[in-house]
This record gives structure tokens, C-alpha cells and sequence, in this order.
């Protein structure tokens, strides 16, 4: 998606506005867009993702489908991202700018 990017700079927001009014729909779980995502695959995809539906839906909402789904936050991170012990609190306050 990196050539995408650089000729479309907002590529990966876009993507994850579909992909957030899929999961606010029930097309498909929070579980099922992770599951491609992982090891920080296309990063930070999946945070942007999370951050578009807590625009759509509550934040209330989100902990709990987030929690529901059973995904682990970390393992949507690169290799190289968890290495910072304070990655977790930084992708929670992530969730609520």
C-alpha cells in the first residue's frame, strides 16, 4: 500500500472509514478485520480503523466490542513498536483523540 500512499497520501484513512462503517454495520466483527492485520501489517491500519469507529459509534461501544472481540492490541503492532514499554497506553489514548 506504500506506493498507494505516496500517490494517494490518505489511502489507509479511507480504507479504514469502509472499513470502520463495515464493522458499525456487522458485515464483519472487529475479530475478522484483525485478523489479516496482524504483526502490524499495513500498521497502523488497524488503529485507524478503531479510531474511525469511535467516530461512528460510542466509545462505549468500541471498549466493549473491542474487549468482546478478544483481539490483542499488541499483536497489531510491527516487531519494532514493542519494544516501547508505554506502546499499550499510547494506542489507548490513540483510540480517544
Amino acid at each position: 500500500m506504500s506506493k498507494l500512499e505516496q500517490e494517494k497520501p490518505l489511502a489507509k484513512s479511507h480504507v479504514a472509514q469502509i472499513a470502520a462503517a463495515a464493522v458499525s454495520h456487522s458485515v464483519i466483527t472487529i475479530a475478522e478485520l484483525a485478523s489479516p492485520l496482524t504483526n502490524g501489517f499495513l500498521y497502523p491500519l488497524f488503529l485507524l480503523c478503531l479510531q474511525q469507529l469511535a467516530k461512528v459509534k460510542s466509545k462505549e461501544w468500541l471498549v466493549k466490542a473491542f474487549h468482546d472481540s478478544k483481539v490483542n492490541l499488541q499483536s497489531m503492532l510491527p516487531g519494532m513498536a514493542l519494544t516501547s514499554i508505554n506502546s499499550s497506553v499510547q494506542m489507548l489514548i490513540f483510540l480517544f483523540i
